[in-house]
């Protein structure tokens, strides 16, 4: 199987849209869906090895951080820059640099939330180093 790879372009958006995207925590827990996360670095991979294209849906990570996506094909492999998540104070994603690594924050818990079913789907986020 060949897996063609994409780049999720976003739209820029006022940090102030993202930031009024509540966490839906008390919505109801779909299927886990089969989407590999892989952080690297600066972005994130998608990788959709289930038989389903996904989205469009709001990516969740750590319960804090939001974007909203297109979506993934099956089988391909997408990236997100983290630069396009926002928490609900419109922050971005903390990431470490050269003089401030403790700044960085790992990626523990991924999600898609899709607004049509009212669904939270759990990801696989695969850890590793950056």
């Amino acid at each position: 199987m060949t897996a063609c790879g994409t780049v999720i372009r976003i739209p820029p958006e006022e940090p102030g849209a993202l930031a009024d995207i509540a966490y839906p925590g008390e919505t109801e827990l779909g299927d886990d869906l089969r989407i590999i996360v892989t952080r690297q670095r600066n972005h994130l991979t998608l990788r959709n090895a289930g038989p389903h294209r996904i989205g469009p849906a709001h990516l969740w990570i750590n319960r804090a951080y939001v974007t909203a996506i297109p979506g993934v094909e099956v089988g391909a492999a997408s990236t997100v820059s983290l630069d396009v998540f926002r928490n609900r104070h419109g922050e971005p994603f903390p990431r470490g640099t050269l003089l401030v690594p403790e700044r960085d924050q790992p990626i523990v818990l991924a999600e898609f939330y899709d607004p049509s079913t009212a669904l939270r789907h759990r990801l696989i986020v695969r850890l590793g180093r950056d």
